[in-house]
């Protein structure tokens, strides 16, 4: 819901931090998001995150924009949709040189973190659980594990020795407590779209992700970031439930955005959010 400039730059805030998420664009595209809720399941707006995922699992909808991992909650279970479904880049906007834009959500990743009131054994033990977590040879096989929940993070997470992972049971685990199976996310034995084999279903699913992750669009993720996504969600919800016009949800988010920049101090939002626009252009995310 951001201000878009015409070289492709995306705008929250102006130099003097006067919120710029209520733009004649912005309205348009809340506009759009309200008319997709005609062709939603009942009470949409009021749906959380188990049952979104239900209403995909259960072949309610035809598209859901969600994170990579959709499909892989379906493997879990015997589910109407599975093998049939495929991942894609998010819809976008047509440019005038004809080029279509496209703005898929960067979300925090997982960090590690190790107190420092810890022993020095434990902290060289988490240390090598980090380390082992994220290595290039274990994590290839857990982002491909429907039970991990994590997501590719990595260039190696991306190649056709990647993708036949999702093919095959974690070799370097069993089940358990919480991992009740230990099933591909791709298996062999199911039918997919196009008459795609395990293997093509699988460089489909990962080869979109990557796509999305090029077209990425920075959020908010500066001190104080929190209460303005916060009252954003608000107003939005408001405009979905039909409480509030699109125009009318955007002017009153970024009201709240003003009271925010005032509580927190003007001069220190000013160099967090210059911070966060210098961090995005050097990612080349605008």
């Amino acid at each position: 819901m951001a201000g878009i400039q015409p070289g492709g730059e995306v705008i929250y805030f102006d130099e003097e931090m006067e919120p710029q998420i209520n733009s004649e664009d912005a309205v348009a595209a809340l506009e759009h998001m309200v008319e997709t809720t005609e062709y939603a399941p009942p009470n949409t707006d009021q749906l959380g995150v188990a049952e979104t995922v239900e209403q995909w699992q259960q072949g309610n909808v035809v598209m859901s924009v969600w994170w990579i991992d959709l499909t892989e909650f379906t493997a879990r279970g015997d589910f109407p949709v599975v093998g049939d479904q495929s991942a894609a880049a998010v819809p976008g906007w047509e440019q005038e040189d004809g080029s279509v834009r496209r703005n898929a959500m960067m979300l925090y990743n997982r960090l590690y973190a190790i107190p420092a009131s810890l022993s020095d054994e434990r902290k060289e033990a988490a240390f090598y659980a980090a380390m082992r977590i994220s290595h290039p040879d274990y994590s290839v096989e857990a982002v491909a594990d429907p039970f991990t929940g994590l997501d590719p993070f990595l260039e190696e997470h991306y190649t056709e020795d990647a993708a036949e992972k999702y093919t095959q049971p974690n070799p370097l685990r069993d089940t358990g407590e919480g991992f009740p199976e230990n099933v591909p996310i791709f298996s062999p034995d199911n039918e997919y779209p196009e008459d795609r084999s395990a293997l093509d279903q699988a460089l489909q699913h990962i080869k979109a992700g990557q796509v999305n992750m090029e077209n990425g669009f920075p959020q908010p993720n500066w001190p104080g970031a929190n209460q303005y996504i916060q009252d954003l969600s608000i107003h939005i919800q408001r405009a979905l439930s039909g409480q509030e016009s699109p125009q009318e949800a955007l002017d009153n988010a970024a009201e709240k955005w003003r009271e925010t920049v005032e509580e927190l101090g003007r001069e220190e939002q000013q160099q967090a959010y210059q911070d966060f626009l210098d961090t995005a252009k050097d990612l080349d995310y605008i």
